[in-house]
């Protein structure tokens, strides 16, 4: 990546930083090897601690390369089984256009069934490696698609406290 217009000190610095981070984030890779899901962990970064646990976790395959058509770059002639451009969006509303009772229920209605099904896929993601042992292989189904990865144990960063809220001042 070209940094443009940094001085010689500036370079450094971010040289210097981009190296911590990247041990920082070795670190959190490694702390929870061999350990087992509920366990504590603490990583060095520079000058702070940082504490978490270890948390087993769903992680997807990645997929090979090319599985997925249509990716950035890739052309594809439109054809008779593709849509036109217009039809890609579904029941988007167009600029002027006016806000009728049944478009706004229509347009509510998919708004709600688009929530449903990520809910259900953030639930199937959260109960798919409940119980299960570090590197087993598990297969979600949500919705009419079938994710498949493994179950890993990471370091898991606890949120520091956040600071109580002041009260409110009472006027007198």
């Amino acid at each position: 990546m070209a940094l443009p217009d940094l001085t010689p000190e500036q370079r450094a610095e971010h040289d210097q930083m981009r190296a911590e981070h990247k041990a920082m984030f070795k670190q959190m890779r490694q702390a929870c090897d061999g350990k087992a899901a509920g366990a504590a962990a603490q990583v060095k970064a520079g000058g702070q601690t940082i504490n978490g646990t270890c948390a087993m976790v769903f992680s997807m395959d990645k997929p090979e390369r090319g599985e997925y058509s249509g990716k950035r770059g890739e052309h594809r002639p439109m054809g008779a089984d593709q849509p036109e451009r217009g039809e890609f969006r579904g029941m988007h509303m167009q600029r002027g256009e006016p806000l009728t009772d049944a478009k706004r229920a229509e347009l509510t209605q998919q708004f709600d069934q688009r929530l449903a099904e990520r809910q259900a896929k953030q639930q199937a993601i959260a109960k798919a490696c409940l119980g299960k042992a570090d590197g087993a292989a598990v297969q979600i189904k949500a919705g009419g698609q079938t994710i498949n990865g493994k179950c890993e144990v990471r370091f898991q960063p606890k949120m520091p406290a956040q600071p109580a809220a002041p009260a409110p001042v009472k006027a007198s």
